[in-house]
């Protein structure tokens, strides 16, 4: 029995090996002609809608004049808001120096950190991320010295 085996097993050794033998030979495709561009004096134009061929008798005639834009007619003018008197002198609404509020700033020094900075100015380390968002730009951990930080309340 153990010869049957064999055979078997040879004969499936050598189909195999045949197989890959044969799916191995290799035959190059052959190349397709090549296609000599055309020239310019060949390539034409096509219209990409189906319309008929516009001739003109004559050039359009040019235009003398823009023509002008239709405005309507003004209205009556607003009525005046309350408050509003026309003798009244304008007022400077803008803000003053004493009515801004006060901006405390700190200047980065040698060995400076943001937990440095915030237990000098708060009493506690924790609140150095607040000087961080105050800052968008700076880089906590590459603070130039001379930097000036603004310090939140």
């Amino acid at each position: 029995m153990p010869s049957i085996r064999f055979d078997v097993g040879f004969l499936f050794a050598l189909v195999v090996s045949a197989a890959l033998v044969a799916g191995c030979r290799y035959e190059p495709e052959q190349m397709p002609e090549p296609v000599p561009a055309p020239s310019s004096s060949s390539l034409t134009y096509h219209r990409e809608s189906p319309v008929a061929d516009e001739t003109f008798a004559s050039p359009p005639e040019p235009i003398d004049r823009v023509a002008e834009p239709e405005f309507a007619e003004p209205g009556p003018p607003p009525p005046p808001s309350e408050g509003y008197a026309e003798d009244s002198e304008p007022v400077d609404e803008r803000a003053t120096p004493e009515q801004l509020p006060a901006i405390k700033t700190y200047e980065v020094k040698k060995g400076d950190t943001l937990s440095s900075i915030s237990l000098e100015q708060y009493g506690t380390v924790r609140r150095w991320q607040e000087i961080a968002e105050a800052n968008p730009g700076i880089d906590p951990n590459k603070m130039a010295i001379g930097t000036v930080l603004i310090i939140p309340d």
